[in-house]
């Protein structure tokens, strides 16, 4: 019975020992597995995100592009605009009156303020005209040129148009000489 008691004793003695010899090697295999999914993880999820910040990137440059193509878009038509604004504006009647009004009044205008700071200077009507023509044509020779190739090869409608814009500017001038002269006659008399 003594024998068998110790034999029971170095048994449960030796089980002992392949349990926790199984549990040792059990752990090890799981942190390596642990260790390996971990940094399978890391690496995955690196991956992504620098495919997120690449497509990102890529984004921003196309919302970027489509922004200058609309603001270029959007330049062309304001200036398309504008210009036919122009043109119509000059082709219509009313243009050779707006431009003698705005002529009289600077006329006017200039008449007024060379008195009392400039007593000697005598400018007569002709010469304040004069002078205010040599500014409409240094104005416009500075404004671009509006014309499309097309337009530039209908040589008849510009030759008619600039012969309806010199009429327009005689008219202007013989009108805004007449209003000048009117209110307040030939010359400026400061006393």
């Amino acid at each position: 019975m003594k024998e068998l008691g110790v034999l029971k004793s170095k048994l449960a003695e030796d089980m002992e020992a392949v349990r926790a010899r199984v549990r040792d090697e059990l752990r090890v295999e799981f942190q390596g597995e642990k260790e390996k999914m971990e940094a399978d993880h890391a690496e995955e999820l690196r991956r992504v995100r620098e495919q997120f910040q690449t497509e990102r990137e890529e984004f921003q440059k196309e919302k970027e592009d489509l922004v200058r193509l609309h603001d270029v878009a959007k330049a062309e038509a304001v200036r398309e605009a504008q210009v036919a604004a122009v043109r119509q504006y000059r082709s219509s009647p009313s243009f050779g009156k707006v431009l003698a009004d705005a002529m009289t009044k600077t006329v006017i205008a200039i008449r007024k303020k060379v008195c009392p700071e400039n007593p000697g200077v005598r400018w007569n009507t002709r010469a304040m005209v004069e002078h205010v023509q040599m500014w409409l044509r240094e104005k416009r020779s500075l404004e671009p040129d509006t014309e499309s190739e097309d337009e530039k090869d209908e040589e008849g409608e510009d030759e008619s148009s600039e012969a309806r814009d010199g009429e327009t500017g005689v008219a202007a001038d013989k009108v805004a000489v007449d209003a000048a002269a009117e209110e307040g006659g030939g010359e400026c008399n400061c006393n």
